[in-house]
């Protein structure tokens, strides 16, 4: 993936959405139709476990599917 870009695309499509939507789960962020879950989940662990760019937020109910889930 880090050949092509997707990589680094994706975590700035990532950023970008949680810059106007904080707080939110990856559950949440994907019905937004930019990236699914699982992107999403891999890109904002990388941002916050590699890179320190982002932080987690508090454990709340997702919106979603309705069960305890962590927030950016």
């Amino acid at each position: 993936m880090d050949v092509s870009g997707a990589r680094e695309s994706q975590k700035e499509k990532a950023v970008l959405l949680l810059n106007d939507h904080p707080g939110t789960t990856s559950l949440e962020l994907a019905q937004y139709g930019i990236l699914d879950r699982f992107q999403l989940a891999r890109r904002l662990s990388d941002l916050r476990d590699n890179e320190g760019t982002i932080k987690n937020g508090p454990d709340r109910i997702c919106n979603v599917n309705g069960e305890l889930g962590l927030t950016s």
